[in-house]
């Protein structure tokens, strides 16, 4: 099983935090971790590797620097980072021989076996993912030039064909699509991937890729989505911290934080600080007066009561 991470130094404590649960959700499985990024320190390198070896997976780095060739832009995002576009560069950076892949973002939680999703078939199909909130908004499909009914997935779990990339050079339509579009392109690689490929990929169950969205009370969610959300809710496979409120960070009230901390509290980073960072007095003040409402039960949790299965 291939896995693949794209991410700076920044990210690494929370990257090897999603891999301790990978690997500890995973313990029977042959696992490759692929890590693309620069500027990563040795002692986190080293940090990684000992990982690794704890669990008797394979850890590789790539340092790339092919960003630096394009103009990516991070216009309008707080807490994204540019290493986000490397993802579209895999089939470039990978081995020849790997011919399938999957990606996940560093702010995840690995939370059950990923074996069903990586014997899942993915022939003919350029990429597999999961249906992302923003499909359910119906001008963001005339922004990027496409039919509504081919819908939209999150880019943060990923299935890709790496084969299918490279034979049919993704890569470079990627490339095209970005500057044929930039005036239109606000939510990143995600719009590129979508944009590009829309109409070959294959969907996901939503236990794959729960996003912060399929948590809230008052999210809007299509009916045909709603019994498979509220069953992704309750025992997901992924749980994807998406939107700046991480559980890294005061003021973060996902219903499965607890999650993180779990694996934080048996990986090199379990001392690292939760902190304000540099989150705005708007979004302090917001936290705090949310917390009084409900603990004077004024005001109803913005999320489900999710207790997570066992």
């Amino acid at each position: 099983m291939n896995i693949a991470f794209c991410i700076d130094e920044k990210y690494i404590p929370y990257c090897g935090i999603s891999i301790i649960s990978l690997l500890e959700n995973n313990t029977n499985e042959d696992i490759t971790i692929h890590i693309v990024g620069t500027d990563i320190s040795e002692n986190n390198k080293n940090k990684i590797l000992e990982l690794a070896k704890k669990y008797n997976a394979k850890i590789k780095f790539y340092e790339e620097n092919i960003l630096e060739q394009y103009d990516f832009s991070l216009y309008g995002s707080e807490y994204i980072s540019l290493s986000a576009y490397t993802r579209l560069f895999l089939a470039e950076i990978l081995p020849i021989n790997i011919d399938k892949v999957i990606y996940l973002d560093a702010d995840i939680i690995i939370n059950g076996s990923l074996l069903s999703l990586w014997k899942t078939d993915i022939e003919n199909y350029s990429v597999l993912g999961c249906i992302d909130s923003y499909a359910f908004d119906s001008e963001l499909y005339k922004k990027l030039g496409y039919k509504e009914e081919y819908g939209y997935i999150n880019s943060g779990v990923l299935f890709i064909n790496l084969k299918y990339w490279r034979e049919n050079n993704v890569t470079n339509k990627f490339i095209n699509y970005y500057k044929n579009n930039i005036d239109k392109i606000e939510h990143h690689d995600q719009d590129i991937i979508n944009g590009t490929l829309f109409d070959t990929i294959k969907y996901l169950p939503i236990k794959y890729n729960v996003i912060d969205h399929f948590f809230r009370r008052k999210a809007f969610i299509p009916e045909k989505y709603r019994d498979e959300a509220r069953r992704a809710i309750e025992n997901p496979i992924i749980i994807h911290f998406t939107t700046s409120q991480k559980p890294w960070l005061k003021g973060c009230v996902h219903p499965l934080k607890s999650e993180f901390f779990k694996y934080k509290n048996i990986s090199p980073w379990k001392d690292l600080s939760i902190t304000w960072s540099n989150q705005s007095f708007s979004i302090k003040f917001k936290y705090y007066k949310r917390m009084f409402l409900y603990k004077l039960k004024l005001k109803k949790h913005k999320y489900y009561n999710i207790k997570k299965s066992n």
